[in-house]
């Protein structure tokens, strides 16, 4: 399985309060701003920014594949694609009543968690197809993954990273008992590493927070370590 054409880029992204998401492809690195509603892009030297997808509600998770953008927006409910120039925007699927975040493509399938009915979904890449893969054993699951064998989400509100295998199965917890200063807040999984960045659950309550980091782990959850640490609001 060809998975989508990301580096893999973990960043700690916050500009002027604009929660951003970034996505790196050989062309160059996509990103989306909630606070501007936009989708833009820039070289890999970060030259050249442009503007493809403006007007946009809450545009949050984001695939670069071939030649299309696909992302979700957790305000109109939404699963959306363009071309990679931003041109032909089409509603692929409406996942009312859930609030769509993460999003992984593949050759043949969009993944998506729903973070207000608190499931994970899968459809066809043409939005036929769509099916709940996971319904139970959520909290807030706003990071996901996919390799050749397991699809991988982490939890906010179970402070955890759980997979399954993709035709099914049982729910395996690979990371647990994190502490409430480390919400894990997305997840990136390569051949070696699992990385997630982690934010203060005292943020959301106006308290004061500790700083956010990004993590590490092998695959099967053991050798947690900080990477990177005292960032303000980290996410992919």
């Amino acid at each position: 399985m060809k998975k989508s054409r990301l580096l893999g880029v973990v960043c700690a992204c916050v500009l002027s309060l604009s929660v951003i998401s970034v996505n790196a492809a050989p062309t160059g690195i996509y990103w989306t701003d909630i606070s501007a509603g936009t989708i833009q892009h820039a070289g890999l030297d970060g030259s050249t920014v442009k503007t493809l997808v403006s007007g946009l509600s809450n545009p949050q998770g984001l695939a670069v594949y071939e030649d299309f953008l696909i992302w979700t927006d957790r305000d109109d409910l939404l699963i959306r694609q363009a071309n990679s120039d931003g041109s032909n925007i089409q509603v692929l699927f409406d996942t009312s009543p859930g609030a769509p975040r993460a999003l992984t493509v593949t050759d043949d399938f969009i993944y998506w968690t729903n973070t207000l009915v608190d499931s994970i979904s899968r459809m066809n890449r043409d939005g036929s197809g769509a099916i709940d893969l996971v319904t139970e054993g959520l909290g807030f699951p706003n990071g996901l993954a996919v390799t050749d064998t397991f699809l991988y989400w982490s939890d906010s509100g179970t402070l955890s990273i759980k997979r399954i295998t993709l035709n099914g199965g049982d729910i395996v917890s690979v990371v647990s008992g994190l502490p409430e200063t480390h919400l894990p807040t997305d997840l990136l999984v390569t051949s070696q590493y699992m990385y997630w960045p982690t934010r203060d659950l005292a943020l959301t309550r106006g308290g004061d927070a500790v700083p956010g980091t990004i993590q590490r782990s092998d695959l099967d959850g053991n050798n947690i370590i900080t990477l990177v640490d005292d960032l303000v609001f980290p996410q992919r």
